[in-house]
């Protein structure tokens, strides 16, 4: 069975409706870019790799207010928990936003796998992703680019990729978000990426008939919805069981199952 490992890679302040679609706007939170690190005690694999270098974070991405420390990077963040970035063999993208590939020039050896509809969307994404997505209209070179021959995709479907990890299709943050179930002593785990930025997403707003809320950053509203509540099933119904992309409060915990 498998162990998730939360890696704290970075820290931002974003507005809350970025996170909860209409609600908190100008109230500015913290929340936190998180990679995962996957272990059943021979493979090594990542989910997610936090954002790039803080220059090229604060360059492309004010608004956030990143700050990333020496400790944040995440060659470091795994270092802390005894792992080399060359012992990752399989790193999983659950999208291709910025702040969610930005670790890929520390890993020289491992394979990246994301989803076809993702990646044939970076390419080309709604002009106002442009930024989000650090696409090639901008005049950049985007990082997934620099590392293509490594690079695998898989078909947008419900599969287990190996023993014990699945990938979920999840759209509704980006066309091709997946999130990653990952099976534990405790049952399914649920890796949302930005389908679920936040535990908030999945508790809803009950006294106003919502079951859940969803995130201020989409590509299709209805999709979103779709994915939050095909999370809440996979993790059987039990909210603890759902790693939001950007939840601070999951690096209250060294690992999970808790």
């Amino acid at each position: 069975m498998w162990k998730i490992i939360p890696l704290d890679v970075g820290t931002a302040e974003v507005d809350r409706s970025l996170e909860i679609l209409r609600r908190g706007q100008g109230e500015k939170i913290k929340n936190s870019f998180i990679a995962w690190y996957l272990t059943d005690g021979k493979r090594k694999i990542l989910v997610d790799t936090g954002p790039p270098d803080l220059e090229r974070s604060a360059k492309m991405h004010p608004y956030t207010s990143p700050t990333i420390s020496e400790e944040q990077k995440i060659n470091n963040a795994l270092k802390k928990i005894g792992i080399k970035c060359e012992d990752i063999e399989v790193v999983f993208f659950t999208h291709l936003h910025w702040d969610h590939i930005g670790g890929i020039p520390y890993f020289k050896t491992a394979q990246f796998v994301v989803s076809k509809k993702e990646l044939l969307y970076a390419f080309h994404p709604s002009p106002i992703l442009n930024v989000a997505y650090e696409a090639p209209q901008l005049g950049v070179i985007p990082l997934y680019l620099t590392v293509m021959p490594r690079v695998k995709t898989v078909d947008f479907r419900e599969q287990e990729i190996m023993p014990g990890i699945s990938i979920l299709p999840t759209p509704g943050h980006t066309e091709g978000s997946i999130s990653i179930i990952v099976k534990t002593v405790d049952g399914p785990y649920v890796i949302a990426g930005d389908a679920v930025p936040s535990y908030d997403n999945l508790k809803g707003e009950p006294e106003n008939g919502l079951k859940y809320l969803p995130s201020g950053v989409y590509t299709n509203l209805d999709d979103m919805w779709a994915s939050i509540a095909l999370i809440h099933e996979k993790a059987q119904f039990k909210i603890d069981h759902v790693l939001p992309g950007h939840a601070c409060e999951v690096l209250n915990y060294k690992s999970f199952p808790v």
